[in-house]
């Protein structure tokens, strides 16, 4: 695979466990096993892309370890650490009624009236819900530079990816 497009970045290997070719792994998903749900995955070696099989994998003192099949030593596994693991982007399962952050990142947020509250640039996990970070247009009338919104059903109208807008019913002065 030549470039990098469509790839979504989903873990990142870490230090060799044991002296067979296991590696740690820090995954970047909701549910941290769930990396090992993709199939195929892809790493960087010399700005190529290059596939990679997880032949088995496990949990060992609150880590994720996995045994990938081109990897049998450890001088083998220390030449995989800290590369990044990426998945296609179709391999992402579709979700009903929720959303991929990657997604939303970018979108133009408005309020149901039309007035633009923002570009979504960043998203925050609070514990409680999820919060858009928008950056507010230049011409914001509230002279605003930045808004967080919580994204959250109680005020969220609609999503539409494709046309990379979200209406939700936000008082702009905040």
């Amino acid at each position: 695979m030549a470039k990098k497009e469509k790839m979504i970045t989903v873990g990142k290997l870490g230090s060799t466990y044991g002296y067979k070719g296991w590696i740690r792994v820090n995954s970047f998903t909701e549910e941290p096993a769930n990396i090992f749900f993709y199939k195929n995955w892809f790493v960087n070696i010399n700005n190529t892309l290059t596939p990679v099989q997880v032949e088995s994998w496990k949990v060992h003192a609150n880590h994720l370890v996995c045994k990938l099949d081109c990897l049998d030593s450890l001088e083998a596994a220390k030449a995989f650490n800290n590369l990044f693991v990426y998945v296609k982007n179709e391999d992402l399962p579709e979700l009903d009624g929720e959303y991929y952050w990657k997604d939303l990142m970018g979108c133009k947020v408005f309020t149901p009236e039309g007035y633009e509250l923002g570009t979504v640039m960043q998203i925050m996990e609070t514990g409680a819900n999820d919060v858009l970070v928008l950056q507010a247009p230049l011409n914001d009338a509230y002279d605003r530079k930045d808004r967080m919104v919580p994204f959250i059903e109680q005020y969220l109208v609609s999503v539409d990816i494709h046309e990379k807008k979200i209406v939700i019913n936000w008082d702009p002065e905040f």
